[in-house]
């Protein structure tokens, strides 16, 4: 008894030159960005090498960034590295740079006395990360998880400066946000229009409500400082 088997051997294909996409990369402490890494073969054909077990991607300094796969990596701290890509016997350098905080807080700024406070918003919070409000550098309240959209930090009615702290659940990485807010107490403007008046047919008076740089509503809707009357009427 005999069998016959057909043996079709093909040689292995060999790397020509590797793409990786961008050929420049900017990450933002404690966040993510993704790479494609192509292969372009002698015999002119092209794949993506990120699912390959041959390719070997690695940070050349850790403290500055990481690479987590499936062409990922994530900001750990600012400044510069080198993505090193290896896949037979080619390789390539992408330059890396790990910028600052780009986490923003908003509030108005003037806290009206004996008021419920104003509140401070953070500007495109992350998810899996944890973000604490701090006054004066001191921690003050819960940390809030970051849901993705624009983040409430509550109503704050103690004049201060305000940062906030976020920690990445996942890595650990820690950043404050890329400004602060001062909010500062002013007291309740005193109004005063004077006595009621009587005007001549022909005659007008000017209405002052006084305490300038604060914002006015008049009975008319008009909303500068002064009020220019010449018609009988009962004005606030």
């Amino acid at each position: 008894y005999w069998d016959t088997l057909d043996l079709d051997v093909k040689s292995k294909q060999t790397i020509d030159s590797l793409i990786v996409t961008p050929n420049e990369l900017y990450i933002d402490k404690c966040k993510k960005t993704t790479i494609t890494v192509t292969g372009l073969f002698t015999d002119s054909t092209k794949m993506n090498l990120l699912a390959s077990n041959e390719i070997h991607i690695v940070v050349m300094d850790s403290t500055k960034a990481r690479y987590i796969g499936d062409g990922t990596l994530f900001g750990l701290q600012t400044g510069t590295t080198t993505l090193k890509i290896k896949f037979q016997n080619d390789s390539i350098l992408i330059p890396i740079t790990v910028l600052g905080s780009n986490n923003q807080i908003i509030a108005d700024t003037s806290l009206c006395e004996n008021g419920i406070g104003n509140e401070i918003t953070l500007l495109n919070s992350n998810v899996n990360s944890v973000y604490q409000l701090k006054r004066n550098g001191i921690i003050t309240g819960a940390g809030i998880a970051g849901n993705g959209n624009n983040l409430s930090l509550g109503y704050q009615a103690q004049q201060g400066t305000y940062t906030v702290e976020s920690t990445d659940t996942l890595y650990g990485c820690v950043i404050n946000s890329s400004n602060s807010i001062s909010l500062i107490t002013k007291s309740k403007p005193i109004i005063g229009l004077g006595k009621d008046s009587l005007l001549m047919q022909g005659q007008s008076i000017t209405l002052d409500a006084m305490n300038p740089g604060c914002s006015y509503l008049w009975s008319d809707g008009s909303s500068s400082q002064t009020l220019f009357v010449d018609k009988t009427g009962q004005y606030w």
